[in-house]
């Protein structure tokens, strides 16, 4: 492309009408090569990540959902804890595109790590749905303990290449998903208990 650019300043011979359209049609041709190697990125912003539970309508549910429990500081509670889910939710998308850069641009870690970051990634993903489905199910007792409720979101751990190799996934496809099953359902109990929705009555 320089040289292209070169050739045309030194044609002199060539009009000037045909120049100007030709710098034209090159400034097409940089544009349309930018535009095709940031499509050829290895590591895209998850621009979509979190959209199907995370938008202007489901904030405006969560929102609805706290004022229906009739309870003074419910509105109050729910503008604190809103900040801290936006804040989890960009730190996930920054954190998808480092690692992912860090692996696959620079070099700097192999992709079986990257695989374990990924995995880890997916489960504080799977904590915060949990997390807004008990937030849009909202009750008294919900509100009053939604700080504790948000308390587990964070991606540190997923930064931690020690403590992520130290506990590798299971070796075959049948013993992870019996994992998988498991950790989900101790996922949602974990998420209830902060909530302080246990589902069941306790005895005297």
């Amino acid at each position: 492309m320089r040289d292209l650019m070169v050739a045309l300043e030194d044609a002199s011979e060539i009009p000037a009408r045909a120049r100007k359209w030709a710098w034209v049609a090159a400034a097409v041709g940089i544009l349309v090569g930018a535009l095709w190697l940031i499509s050829r990125t290895p590591c895209p912003e998850p621009r979509r990540a979190f959209a199907d539970v995370w938008s202007p309508s489901s904030k405006r549910a969560i929102g609805e959902a706290f004022r229906s429990t009739n309870l003074s500081y419910a509105k109050d509670a729910w503008d604190r804890v809103m900040p801290r889910l936006e804040l989890f939710v960009s730190s996930w998308r920054r954190t998808h595109v480092e690692l992912c850069r860090a692996t696959r641009v620079r070099g700097e870690q192999n992709e079986h790590l990257y695989s374990l970051q990924q995995i880890c990634l997916q489960r504080k993903k799977d904590r915060f749905y949990s997390v807004i489905r008990q937030l849009r199910a909202t009750t008294p007792n919900v509100v009053d303990r939604t700080a504790e409720l948000v308390t587990g979101l964070s991606v540190a751990g997923c930064r931690d290449p020690a403590a992520l190799l130290a506990a590798p996934p299971p070796a075959t496809s049948t013993s992870a998903a019996s994992v998988a099953r498991i950790r989900e359902a101790l996922l949602h109990l974990d998420v209830q208990y902060g909530a302080g929705a246990y589902g069941y009555e306790v005895g005297p």
